[in-house]
């Protein structure tokens, strides 16, 4: 149960602040940057396309001094099982079109 708990937790705030612990485990756990869709509010949503935008602003700046602007990623988004299913569809659609033109054994080779 302990895990569910929301990142902004008291007792996530305790273990991030227990100077014992950091000692005992060395490095710090891996956090995955994507938030968990339980922590997906439309005020999250709604920041993180402000967010997003800024970094649109920037870059159009940055060209507009002739500069070289570089490649915006969008602010992490929750995964969910629709989209696992989408990204996988699609990849198996391209490895099959990669298959199709570039057979493994071409015929009279």
């Amino acid at each position: 149960m302990i895990d569910h708990l929301p990142r902004t937790s008291a007792f996530a705030s305790a273990v991030a602040q227990d100077d014992e612990l950091a000692a005992e485990l060395g490095d710090p756990p891996k956090f995955s940057h994507i938030p968990p869709l339980t922590e997906w509010t439309p005020e999250v949503q709604a920041l993180a396309a402000v967010v997003d935008r800024l970094a649109e602003v920037a870059n159009a700046v940055v060209a507009a001094a002739g500069g070289n602007p570089s490649r915006v990623r969008p602010w992490p988004r929750p995964v969910t099982a629709f989209d696992r299913a989408r990204t996988k569809r699609h990849r198996e659609a391209a490895d099959d079109m990669v298959t199709q033109l570039f057979p493994a054994n071409p015929e009279g080779a």
